[in-house]
């Protein structure tokens, strides 16, 4: 009877200290305070349309219900190559979920320095992006990011970090 009731509060205790750590992505933003300029300071290295692209930067400029109108620059392969330039918007469905122009399922992961910074994911885990208001990251900030998006259960190790001129 000692051996279960042992058993019983050892699982009990592994559960609840599981608990204690499980870090919880944001479940809802202020659409508001997400307008304006993000620079892509890193992301997962070999997301398939993003392969070539560097000093890629976004700015949700319109704000109209649950849709953010969005301008994407990036260039090719150096921040001299060649630039693109997307328009289009993105739908927030169930806030902070939203849908890209590619009908990619992205989350909102976590929200950092009122506005600051945020992590953003794929649902099925495949890539983040890490994104602040300026063109660089400090060092403690980055780190802490990765470690959130490891707890999560991204793999932070093909994480790169991504040039702005």
């Amino acid at each position: 009877m000692k051996r279960i009731c042992l058993c019983i509060f050892l699982i009990v205790f592994t559960v609840a200290a599981k608990a204690q750590n499980t870090v919880q992505p944001v479940d809802s933003i202020n659409l508001d305070k997400y307008l304006g300029q993000w620079y892509e300071v890193a992301r997962t290295e070999d997301f398939f349309w993003q392969k070539n692209m560097v000093a890629v930067s976004v700015n949700y400029y319109e704000r109209k219900g649950k849709k953010l109108k969005e301008i994407l620059l990036s260039h090719k392969k150096t921040v001299d190559g060649k630039q693109f330039k997307l328009k289009h918007h993105i739908r927030f469905y169930d806030n902070p979920k939203f849908t890209d122009l590619l009908g990619l399922r992205q989350q909102v992961l976590f929200i950092y320095g009122d506005y600051q910074f945020s992590l953003v994911g794929l649902k099925n885990k495949k890539a983040i992006w890490i994104m602040a208001r300026t063109k660089q990251i400090d060092s403690a900030t980055f780190l802490r990011i990765l470690d959130d998006a490891k707890a999560l259960g991204y793999d932070i190790s093909k994480v790169k970090l991504m040039p702005q001129p």
